[in-house]
């Protein structure tokens, strides 16, 4: 897929081209790539509201973003362009679904450091990487000013978890 291949630098071959040259006869063998496909639902594998725009994301083994993936309307992703190792993927709603979907790990980790790994192979898709997300409760109110009356501007309310990690922010603007 394009963009989403990582950069090898240590593993280039350097080809020099003097000024107003060129080098012919270039001609590297590209690797296929690997893939994880899998389906995601919603609470008791019902389908996913089409509003939520759910994405799943794949970090390497030293934690550093790789690529993502929109799910399609069906629930069904693939996440491509990978080399051999290993993969942690996260899975997010960035939708307008109310309530929406509470982001996960891949088998309801809760971290990207207890997150399991899914190993892949270059030249081969590893499927069946599924996963269920489940809704989120939802926060509704009016933000007034220190005086009670109505904020002027925009603004954002953000919500935290009881460990104080951001939960979800959401932009207000004056009504």
């Amino acid at each position: 897929e394009p963009g989403s291949h990582k950069l090898m630098l240590c593993r280039a071959t350097i080809v020099q081209v003097g000024a107003g040259g060129s080098v012919t006869e270039i001609s590297p063998n590209l690797a296929i790539a690997g893939s994880i496909t899998g389906t995601v639902t919603g609470p008791n594998g019902s389908p996913l509201d089409p509003a939520a725009a759910i994405y799943v994301e794949a970090y390497d083994s030293d934690g550093e973003y790789v690529t993502d993936a929109p799910v399609k309307t069906d629930g069904t992703y693939q996440l491509g362009g990978l080399t051999t190792g290993d993969y942690r993927l996260h899975f997010s709603s960035y939708g307008s679904a109310t309530p929406g979907y509470l982001a996960t790990w891949w088998n309801h980790a809760q971290s990207l450091e207890t997150a399991t790994p899914v190993h892949v192979v270059t030249g081969a898709a590893t499927p069946g990487i599924d996963t269920e997300l489940v809704q989120g409760g939802s926060i509704s109110g009016t933000v007034h000013n220190a005086q009670g009356g109505a904020v002027s501007g925009n603004g954002e309310v953000s919500v935290y978890d009881a460990s104080g990690k951001l939960v979800r922010s959401s932009s207000i603007s004056e009504s």
